[in-house]
């Protein structure tokens, strides 16, 4: 959902600009708060999962982005903001390992 901003230099901006939270801010620390007990790695889906559960004005559709967190939009805040990315485990799922996050969180 896109607004027009400029027809003269086409720049267009997310309609949930307006919104009172900024979109990311404080995802490092969400991710730690949910993060599962006595575990270093967490797979994406389920951190997305718990996300959603435990922040849904944050993190799910009810959020102001309109939409729930999707692996490749956290994926790519990560990467992008944090220098973060995710990799996988020895079973070959994809994920993050918790002393990345918390060292971005500092």
């Amino acid at each position: 959902m896109y607004i027009e901003r400029s027809k003269k230099h086409g720049d267009r901006v997310s309609a949930h600009e307006n919104c009172a939270c900024t979109e990311m801010d404080g995802l490092e620390l969400d991710l730690i708060r949910v993060w599962p007990a006595g575990c270093d790695f967490a797979r994406t889906k389920e951190l997305l999962v718990l996300l959603a559960e435990m922040y849904p004005a944050r993190w799910s559709e009810s959020s102001c982005f309109g939409r729930e967190l999707t692996a490749q939009r956290l994926g790519r805040y990560l990467a992008h903001e944090c220098g973060v990315f995710s990799r996988k485990n020895s079973k070959g799922h994809r994920g993050y390992c918790l002393p990345e996050i918390e060292e971005v969180a500092r």
